[in-house]
C-alpha cells in the first residue's frame, strides 16, 4: 500500500521534532542532577544558568515548529498596520547584543537617515528581523561584524542584514528557503539549527507581500534583503 505524501511529511516533521528536542531535554536532566548534589554556590549558579539556557532553547524550538505549522495551515493572516521599521530593528538588535558580545561580534545599525514607516504585520516583521539577526550571529565567527541597514527603494523600505560568516554555496542558495533544510555552514558557537528559520521567514515575507532575496559568495558572508511596502502616500 503506497504511503501518502502527507503522512510521510508528518512523520518527517515528528522525527525532526523528537530529534531536536532530545538534546536540550537531556541537557536539562543532566544539569539538574548535577545541581542536586552541588555544594559550591558559584557552581550552583553556573549550573542554574545552564538549565535556564537549555529551557530557552527548547522554548525557541517549539515556537519555531508551531510557527511553521500554523503558517502552512493558512490559519493566521497578516494584520497590516503602519509602524517604524527602524524602531523595531533597534529593539531586535538590543535583544541580541548580549549574545553578540559573548561571541565577540559587533552589531551595527544604519537607519539611512529618518526612514519612513512601513505597512506590514509588526509581529511577522519582528519574527523576520529576529531570525535574520539571530542567524547572522549564529553562523559568524568571533571578531566579525553584522550590519543591519535600511534604505528606500522605490515604493519599499529595504531591510538588509549582512554578516561576515562563511556565506552560501550556489547549491545552498537554491535550497535556502526550504523547510528542514540543513545547509553546509555550521553554527560557530555550538548553537542548534532546526532548518526551519529561513523557511518561516519566507512564508511571513510572502504573506505580507514583501520580497526577500540573498546575496552571497562562499567565504565572503551573506546579505539578506527584505523589501517592506512603504506606508501609503510616503512612497
Amino acid at each position: 500500500m503506497p504511503v501518502s505524501r502527507t503522512w510521510t511529511s508528518k512523520n518527517q516533521f515528528l522525527g525532526i521534532v523528537a530529534h531536536d528536542l532530545r538534546n536540550p531535554l537531556n541537557g536539562i536532566v543532566l544539569a539538574a542532577q548535577l545541581l542536586e548534589g552541588e555544594k559550591d554556590q558559584t557552581r550552583r549558579d553556573a549550573t542554574a544558568r545552564k538549565i535556564a539556557k537549555q529551557g530557552l532553547d527548547m522554548s525557541d524550538l517549539i515556537s519555531r515548529f508551531l510557527d511553521k505549522a500554523v503558517l502552512e495551515s493558512g490559519q493566521v493572516k497578516p494584520q497590516l498596520e503602519c509602524f517604524s521599521l527602524a524602531a523595531l530593528a533597534r529593539e531586535i538588535l538590543d535583544l541580541h547584543q548580549t549574545r553578540a558580545r559573548e561571541k565577540d561580534i559587533l552589531l551595527s545599525f544604519d537607519p539611512g537617515g529618518a526612514p519612513p514607516d512601513v505597512q506590514a504585520d509588526e509581529t511577522f516583521s519582528k519574527a523576520i528581523l529576529d531570525n535574520l539577526v539571530s542567524n547572522a550571529i549564529k553562523y559568524s565567527p568571533p571578531g566579525t561584524r553584522t550590519f543591519v541597514r535600511l534604505s528606500v527603494s522605490g515604493a519599499y523600505l529595504r531591510l538588509s542584514v549582512a554578516d561576515q560568516g562563511p556565506g552560501f554555496t550556489l547549491e545552498d542558495q537554491q535550497r535556502l528557503f526550504g523547510r528542514f533544510v540543513k545547509l553546509s555552514a555550521e553554527p560557530t558557537g555550538g548553537e542548534m539549527s532546526t532548518g526551519l528559520g529561513l523557511s518561516i521567514v519566507k512564508h511571513m515575507a510572502d504573506a505580507m507581500g514583501c520580497g526577500i532575496s540573498v546575496e552571497s559568495q562562499p567565504g565572503l558572508g551573506a546579505t539578506f534583503h527584505v523589501d517592506f511596502p512603504l506606508r501609503p502616500n510616503e512612497g
